[in-house]
Order: C-alpha cells, then structure tokens, then sequence
C-alpha cells in the first residue's frame, strides 16, 4: 500500500507539471511534439484525475491531492481559454 500511495503522489506531481508544461508557450511547443492534439493531453489529465479519485478514499492525502489536481485542472482550462 505504501509503494500505491508514494505512486500515487508521483502521478500527481507529475501531471501538474505537465498542466503548467500545457500553459508556457515554449514548454507547449515542445510538448506538442510528443503529444500532438492538444484533445489527448487534456483527456489524459481527465484519465489521471479519474485515477486519483479512485485512490482517494486510500488516505486523507490522496484526496487531497484528488482535490488540487481538480482544481488545477480547472484552473488551466480557464486561462487556456481565455
């Protein structure tokens, strides 16, 4: 459970780099060349956010988590379309 839980956090962690990653010109470009839809990166965010829900009712910290990944997102989609 403990390897679930620090697993978890990493996904977190890093998925809200690659949100910021998404709202840089530069670091966009960039990413782009790997993702090239700008479609799949969002719904890979919703893929991670459903996941983190799911491992919330494990701890206290994870749904926390779930909860600043959520909020992020919406966040990012709000300066996005902006």
């Amino acid at each position: 459970m403990p390897y679930l839980w620090q697993g978890a956090l990493s996904i977190v962690s890093q998925t809200l780099l690659v949100m910021g990653a998404t709202m840089s010109p530069s670091l966009n470009s960039i990413l782009c060349t790997l993702v090239p839809r700008r479609e799949m990166i969002d719904q890979i965010i919703n893929d991670v956010i459903l996941e983190i829900e799911r491992y919330s009712v494990l701890s206290p910290s994870l749904s926390l988590s779930a909860e600043i990944i959520k909020e992020a997102e919406v966040r990012r989609r709000t300066i996005l379309s902006a």
